[in-house]
């Protein structure tokens, strides 16, 4: 539609050409020239009249297929939308569909399961011997048969027991499939972001090795046209001026990256990810370090007066910290403590103090 209102647009009529005005001729009457300019006058009027209609006549009409083809545009997109939509919901309806009919089998054969289950558990139960007082004791062939019945009662409960630990570990596997799908996701977008870290690294190698050499050579340069004295350049005014405009460059050079030292030294992208590289793997040696219990010394302690109470309990604390023991093991080594000051304490009394058991008691009853 809107190549054929192009095509309208190009066919509409060209403004006429207005002729030249008439001039009175030398042996021409006034009042022929007069009527001839009437005429002149009038002929124009019409024709640029006709053409300002039609010309108004064309703009109608292609304003018109205009409108027609943004309503035809309009009403296809609404079909489209309109379809669209109208597929979601089919799939949708499918969807469910499928998914009630696949409840709907599950359910069937869960009952079918529970029904065979019953009328299996009805069979084994008859199996059983039922004490009467004419036969206190069963048959051989009734003792094999409660047996058996009760080797596949047994046998039926531990495949419902399977069944139900294997619908556990189905879930299970589930939320670590998606715990896993996520990792795999970050891991990919790291991956990415070290692609980009290494692209820059060495871009910025290049560039730094690039600025490098220019300033080497700017400086090399420079120290040239020192060596030469004023009088080279007084002599030649070129190389002065192309001398200055070379040490503005090193100017420029060296105010926007700072001191060279500084830029040429290694503070690069690389070295900064072996940095946090090694910082990462110093963390994970601490973390995986297992602790392990100090000597915990009695003799530190033995001060039954206490002259000092506080450097006493301060000492204690510090030979008794678990602070710096990682987090899930800090009652294991609390407890490991407890155990250490304990027997370092039993073994003070018995073998410094010579104190007994015995004399423990006694000196516990005179208490």
């Amino acid at each position: 539609m809107a190549v054929t209102a192009d095509e309208n647009a190009q066919a509409s009529p060209k403004r006429p050409v207005t002729p030249p005005i008439p001039v009175q001729q030398a042996d021409e009457p006034l009042l022929a020239f007069l009527k001839r300019l009437q005429l002149y006058s009038e002929t124009t009027a019409a024709e640029l009249s006709k053409w300002e209609e039609e010309e108004a006549a064309c703009q109608q009409e292609i304003q018109r297929q205009l409108a027609e083809a943004e309503a035809a545009r309009q009403q296809a997109a609404t079909e489209a939308a309109a379809a669209a939509t109208e597929a979601a919901t089919a799939a949708r309806l499918q969807q469910q569909q499928v998914e009630a009919s696949q409840h709907q089998a599950r359910y069937q054969a869960t009952m079918d399961l529970a029904r065979d289950e019953a009328t299996y558990g009805r069979l084994l139960r008859r199996q059983h011997f039922q004490e009467t007082e004419e036969r206190q004791e069963p048959t051989e062939e009734e003792g094999d048969k409660e047996g058996i019945a009760v080797l596949m009662e047994n046998l039926l409960y531990t495949c419902n027991w399977q069944e139900r630990e294997l619908l556990a570990m189905r879930q299970i596997f589930i939320r670590h499939e998606t715990t896993f799908k996520a990792m795999d996701k970050k891991i990919v977008t790291l991956q990415a972001e070290i692609n980009t870290l290494h692209a820059a690294n060495s871009q910025h190698h290049t560039l730094n090795n690039q600025l490098q050499t220019d300033v080497s050579m700017g400086l090399a340069q420079l120290s040239a046209a020192a060596s030469t004295g004023s009088a080279a350049v007084d002599c030649s005014p070129t190389f002065a001026a192309q001398a200055k405009q070379l040490e503005e460059r090193i100017n420029h050079l060296v105010a926007s990256l700072g001191h060279i030292s500084k830029f040429a030294g290694a503070s690069t992208v690389s070295n900064q990810l072996q940095t946090l590289s090694d910082r990462v793997d110093q963390r994970l040696a601490a973390a995986a370090k297992e602790w392990k219990m100090p000597n915990f010394k009695i003799e530190k302690f033995d001060d039954y007066h206490k002259t000092n109470p506080l450097q006493w309990w301060m000492a204690f604390n510090a030979e008794a910290d678990v602070h710096h023991t990682p987090a899930h093991r800090r009652l294991d080594a609390l407890y490991l403590q407890l155990i250490g000051g304990a027997q370092a304490f039993m073994t003070h009394m018995a073998v410094t103090l010579e104190c007994t058991s015995t004399k423990a008691s006694k000196r516990h009853g005179n208490g």
